[in-house]
């Protein structure tokens, strides 16, 4: 593992994750019972990392209202954690894998062994999580593929809410070198998928070499490529 150190949402670290498949969208690689997906979710998604690759310029992601809270509730999140566990969780900015094809923002290292995911889902979702007991499939596996990219042995899973009379709710989830032995899979064949979409578009693009040989630029939340339409 190879930790570029950057502000989470810089300008360094967007250039960091361009063109890589990352742990928030790991789970687009997979069908709910862990197999590999095949469709068209998975290849929308290639195609958004070739065109990162050939643009140099990051996706645009439109946000939602709880991913705007979420955003802003994670500082009272990691005050939560440190007082119910006394332990720190130290930001990080962009861990990249031993193979250099994928990455991870975790939202925290713990110790030397440990890392932390924190979410602050809208309270429905928040409380279905806590009377089942069971993670999203799609936040499992970016915990799983964390824990593959940074070789750490486990991850706590955070729930917090800043609605009374709940505040949060921990999960510890562990590796597992079989699931971390199927995501290394997964990211090679899809890391291939992504590069057959590149040579495609340069070639059916009329795309030169020279043509591709320019700066990328300094690019904060506003300037993204925007393939939504």
């Amino acid at each position: 593992m190879k930790i570029i150190e950057c502000q989470q949402r810089s300008n360094d670290w967007f250039k960091a994750r361009l063109g890589l498949p990352t742990a928030s969208k790991i789970g687009v690689l997979f069908t709910p019972t862990g197999k590999q997906a095949a469709n068209a979710t998975r290849r929308r998604y290639a195609l958004e990392l070739a065109i990162e690759k050939l643009t140099k310029r990051p996706t645009f992601v439109p946000t939602t209202f709880h991913m705007d809270r979420g955003t802003e509730l994670e500082p009272q999140a990691r005050i939560w954690y440190y007082l119910e566990t006394r332990r720190k969780a130290d930001e990080i900015g962009f861990a990249l894998a031993d193979s250099g094809l994928t990455g991870c923002s975790p939202d925290g290292f713990v110790s030397n062994d440990g890392a932390v995911e924190i979410k602050c889902p809208a309270m429905p979702h928040f409380a279905e999580i806590i009377m089942t007991g069971e993670i999203d499939a799609a936040w499992l596996m970016q915990c799983h593929h964390t824990l593959y990219v940074t070789g750490r042995d486990w991850i706590d899973f955070v729930l917090y809410t800043d609605v009374e009379p709940f505040t949060g709710w921990i999960k510890r989830i562990y590796r597992d070198d079989e699931i971390c032995e199927k995501i290394e899979q997964a990211v090679e064949d899809f890391t291939a998928e992504v590069q057959d979409m590149t040579e495609t578009l340069i070639e059916r693009g009329g795309l030169t070499q020279d043509m591709l040989k320019f700066e990328p630029p300094i690019f904060n939340d506003c300037e993204t490529v925007d393939i939504t339409m």
